[in-house]
């Protein structure tokens, strides 16, 4: 009897051993899967076709790295799935690296984020997915002309590749510049020596045409200019006194248009022929511009020192003018963008707090304005995505103009 209680102890023993206590044998455990991460967004989101390289930033939550579980960055077109070299910030942070090769031609591709053990047997989880478009390499509107206020110059900027040429040494701090379409002339301001210049690229004459100085008809201080509809005049903003005056390009005279504005910064036309302009940094007004007579006037914040409005353009994508902010910090609008109602209705302020003492800016047409950043950049806001897509260096810029 004790020898057959001994060998069931011995048996229980061994089936213990081999089996475990539990139901399931610790080898045969496996942890569980991890989280997805979730709501993720990446920038940029656009790129021209046959571009080099690109670094994309992906941003979210639950991103893993370690020895068996990893978040990777997975590019996605018609079902295709490329693995890209992901870099691990932190929890919330990827880079990856798009090649060239996936950037030859215009397509959108789906962009997400795989987690899991890419050497195991089992799926990765992945996260929502985002859209990224290679647009056509086609667009004209690559090239800039800038003004350079510490650097005292005028040179061009290829936004694609980043190169820069310059083109005119000033002497002087220039502000804002447009170019005359019929000639493709360049007509600038000079603030620091009060004058309206013209440079002629395919010469490399410069002539001064207008002088503001003290002992001039009309003293001022020029900066800002916009050309008028038909293009044979153009304006120009005199920051103080706080004047707008007219300059007919073909015969150089100069006539004051409107007055007691308290400060001139941007200036706009939309295509009805209204007029626009930043007085007092924080006001626009509609001008009439014929009678100079100030129409409508649209107060943007209590006015504290500088802040307001700089920057003007109209964008025909949005159909509504657009403005940057900047200041000391003491505003409630500075340093970022607002799109404003041609009837001077209202606005919407967007980016606020995020683009460095903004300054010029243009629109491409296409959805996108380039802004003019701290006197350092040059970068891409999309409009539909309230993204900023991209940046350049752009040295000491303070204006940038699209060549035709």
């Amino acid at each position: 009897m004790k020898t057959k209680i001994a060998i069931h102890v011995v048996l229980m023993i061994l089936v213990m051993a081999i089996t475990g206590c539990g139901s399931q044998s610790p080898m045969g455990s496996s942890s569980p899967p991890p989280p997805p991460p979730t709501d993720i967004s990446i920038s940029p989101t656009t790129v021209a076709a046959g571009n080099s390289d690109l670094v994309l930033t992906v941003t979210g939550t639950d991103f893993v790295s370690a020895a068996n579980t990893k978040s990777i960055v997975v590019w996605s077109v018609n079902g295709t799935q490329t693995s890209l070299q992901t870099t691990f910030n932190s929890s919330t942070q990827l880079t990856a690296v798009v090649p060239a090769a996936l950037l030859v031609n215009p397509l959108t591709a789906q962009v997400f984020v795989a987690t899991g053990d890419p050497s195991g047997s089992a799926s990765l989880v992945d996260s929502n997915s985002m859209d990224f478009t290679v647009t056509s390499s086609s667009s004209p509107q690559a090239t800039f002309y800038v003004t350079d206020e510490p650097g005292e110059r005028l040179y061009e900027l290829n936004y694609a590749t980043g190169a820069i040429t310059t083109v005119y040494n000033i002497g002087g701090k220039p502000d804002s510049l447009v170019i005359d379409p019929s000639t493709g002339e360049i007509f600038y301001s000079v603030a620091s020596l009060r004058n309206l210049s013209k440079f002629d690229p395919l010469t490399g004459t410069n002539t001064i045409v207008a002088d503001f100085g003290s002992s001039s008809a009309i003293p001022g201080y020029p900066r800002d200019l916009v050309l008028e509809p038909g293009g044979s005049t153009l304006l120009l903003g005199l920051y103080s006194p706080g004047t707008i005056v007219r300059f007919d390009i073909s015969s150089g005279s100069v006539t004051t248009l409107s007055t007691n504005l308290g400060s001139v910064d941007g200036l706009a036309y939309d295509p009805s022929g209204n007029l626009f302009a930043v007085a007092n940094h924080n006001t626009i007004v509609q001008i009439d511009p014929t009678s100079g007579a100030v129409l409508k006037t649209l107060l943007l914040e209590p006015h504290s020192a500088i802040n307001g409005a700089d920057g003007l353009t109209y964008d025909p994508f949005s159909l509504h003018l657009w403005a940057t902010t900047d200041g000391s910090g003491t505003g409630t609008l500075d340093n970022g963008l607002i799109e404003i109602a041609t009837d001077l209705s209202g606005f919407v302020p967007f980016q606020i707090g995020k683009i460095s003492v903004p300054d010029g800016l243009v629109p491409d047409g296409q959805g996108n304005l380039y802004v003019a950043s701290g006197l350092a950049h040059l970068m891409k806001y999309n409009i539909p995505s309230d993204t900023i897509l991209d940046i350049v260096n752009a040295p000491g810029i303070d204006d940038p103009v699209l060549l035709p």
